[in-house]
């Protein structure tokens, strides 16, 4: 999916209408009603749609509710590509098939290079997309390319990126995204738990200086913090670009610089993969492990726990689904629809070893190993995504 792709669903007459039009300039020049502006993610109600606040799965709508009646086109622009990012993909897609106003969605990939980004972003809107969806890996950095298309009347939703600056309705309608500081904490009171309160850990975190990890990170230290048997090494988190061969060297580096790891903490599942590699390589015994879900990662648990007695595993849903929020805002925007779905969500545990068979990790050889079994994708299509080559 390197490029653009294209699906295309029964065409309708292509157009903004200029009252949608004329709402989204609105959003971008009146700021945050009921937040007083405030930079980093106020809460309150930007137009009719519901900016910043939190909320759980339990809150979340349907596409129906924003659907309305004016042919929209998407553009979906990912920073990056990797086995997640296309699940994502799907997501997105498989949402926008809800609404047979949404008239084309395209996809873009600025393959990890922030000025691409930029062009690809600036090249949407010249072609006249009405939303905007993208994971905006650079950060705050991409604040005054997302304004400017904002400016232009283009309903702009970035997702996924832990903590985002700027203020919703002027830089952007809303930042759909999980807890990530929250995601950390809970990482690490089962870490606690699992430890007894003692020993030394390592977080694994994805590119240098992403706001999704830094997050995540904060909430692990603030656990930690309470309890001075414990060690974060590094002071995390530790890079991989969330690539699995380059966990696995990190990881490999950690073990040869540590005599002790007493538990892993991964923000995915796919870096995990690498990393449990490394300490089988090693020869060293596997640890407590928490991370983001991905089967593959099941699976391993389920080979190395009968020889690893101290090996449990517990996963947070890697959220691939928080980008069908992300389509809903947007096309809410673009229609003058009211969207009430919080935009912070606290994401749940799917996996707990040490939990009862009803969160026992599930390993499902049928499908690939970057399969994400929490997403919101039915195996089948799930299947059909990895071995069709997406």
């Amino acid at each position: 999916m390197n490029g653009t792709s294209t699906r295309r669903v029964p065409l309708k007459t292509r157009a903004l209408g200029c009252a949608a039009a004329a709402m989204v300039l609105t959003l971008s020049a009146c700021g945050t009603n009921g937040s007083g502006g405030t930079n980093g993610g106020g809460s309150g109600t930007v137009g009719k749609v519901r900016a910043g606040e939190r909320g759980t799965v339990a809150e979340l709508k349907t596409m129906a509710e924003v659907c309305g009646d004016k042919p929209i086109t998407v553009a979906h622009i990912d920073g990056a590509q990797n086995s997640w990012r296309k699940v994502a993909h799907a997501e997105l897609l498989d949402e926008a098939a809800k609404c047979p106003n949404i008239t084309k969605v395209t996809y873009h990939n600025a393959q990890g290079d922030p000025s691409k980004m930029i062009s690809e972003i600036n090249a949407a809107v010249a072609k006249g997309v009405d939303v905007i969806v993208t994971l905006p890996d650079a950060g705050d950095a991409l604040l005054p390319t997302l304004r400017r298309a904002m400016q232009r009347g283009v309903a702009v939703v970035p997702w996924a990126v832990g903590t985002m600056g700027g203020t919703p309705g002027v830089d952007y309608v809303d930042a759909p995204t999980f807890d990530g500081v929250a995601m950390g904490r809970a990482w690490a009171e089962w870490m606690v738990k699992r430890l007894d309160g003692k020993g030394d850990i390592v977080f694994l975190g994805g590119t240098p200086g992403n706001p999704a990890s830094l997050s995540e990170a904060e909430g692990i230290k603030q656990v930690l913090a309470r309890h001075p048997g414990m060690r974060l090494l590094g002071d995390g988190p530790t890079d991989t670009n969330w690539d699995q061969a380059q966990a696995q060297k990190v990881m490999s580096g950690l073990l040869s610089k540590h005599a002790k790891i007493d538990g892993v903490i991964a923000d995915s599942g796919l870096v995990s993969a690498g990393a449990i590699r490394a300490f089988v390589n090693a020869g060293r015994p596997l640890v407590p492990w928490s991370a983001g879900d991905i089967n593959e990662l099941a699976c391993l648990y389920k080979e190395h726990k009968p020889k690893n007695e101290n090996f449990e595993l517990s996963t947070i849903s890697s959220y691939t689904w928080i980008i069908r929020l992300a389509l809903r805002k947007g096309v809410a925007a673009a229609n003058g629809k009211p969207n009430d779905e919080p935009s912070v969500i606290e994401v749940p545990f799917t996996e707990d070893s040490t939990a009862g068979s009803d969160l026992a990790p599930k390993c499902e050889p049928s499908l690939p190993p970057d399969a994400t079994l929490s997403a919101q994708l039915p195996a089948d299509k799930l299947a059909q995504l990895f071995t069709s080559g997406g």
